[in-house]
């Protein structure tokens, strides 16, 4: 605390000093960062990294929980550049990395997130699908082998439902990774929003919808 004299008035002055964040090595990075991904999205996540000539990448993959590109959003300052195919070049940025809990996060090359849906639940979205909006130029499912065969005609430019469900899915937020407790309700559908679908569930008797954004800032 400072003080300053001036005309015989005295002036009380504060500073504040600043503790730089402590730059964190690999492991810990992967430790905090999966910490606060439960945290921030309720997800437990597997974080790896590697290592190989030219640069590093970090692997971040987990079963249903947030959208992937909230995930993918949130973790981007990892990256310390991107990859500019139009002049073949990789670009290097000054963006300064996460911070968590005082510490200043490992950069990588490479950023690559993963959300996973398990097949036999791709299955039960489709069949909601073909049972609710009744497409006129693709059969609707009735086994899951119909899952995987092919259109006569594509829709979309998807050639099959799996394919389909895909391209029409695209929002996925599940407020738990435990399938068991994930009840379809129902699945609805945007024509105005590039043609999507979105769904609502229930889990332990409370009703979600895959469109409404899960993280805790």
């Amino acid at each position: 605390m400072l003080y300053l004299l001036h005309n015989k008035t005295r002036t009380k002055m504060t500073t504040e000093t600043k503790t730089a964040p402590i730059k964190a090595d690999v492991r810990k990075t992967t430790h905090l960062l999966k910490k606060e991904l439960k945290r921030r999205f309720g997800i437990t996540a597997s974080v790896r990294t590697e290592s190989y000539s030219g640069g590093s990448s970090i692997n971040i993959s987990y079963t249903f929980g947030a959208y992937e590109k909230e995930v993918e959003s949130f973790c981007s300052n990892l990256q310390y550049g991107n990859f500019n195919s139009m002049e073949d070049i990789y670009e290097y940025n000054k963006s300064e990395s996460l911070v968590i809990e005082g510490y200043e996060l490992e950069q990588f090359k490479y950023v690559f997130v993963k959300q996973e849906i398990p097949s036999s639940f791709k299955y039960q979205l489709a069949k909601m699908i073909s049972d609710t909006i009744k497409f006129t130029d693709v059969p609707e499912i009735t086994s899951e082998e119909d899952y995987n065969n092919d259109f006569k005609t594509m829709l979309f430019s998807a050639w099959n439902w799996s394919n389909l469900t895909h391209k029409l899915f695209r929002v996925k937020n599940f407020v738990t990774q435990d399938e068991s407790k994930i009840v379809l309700k129902s699945v609805n559908w945007s024509e105005t929003n590039n043609f999507t679908v979105y769904f609502i569930y229930e889990v332990d008797g409370k009703e979600y919808s895959t469109e409404t954004s899960i993280e805790k800032k």
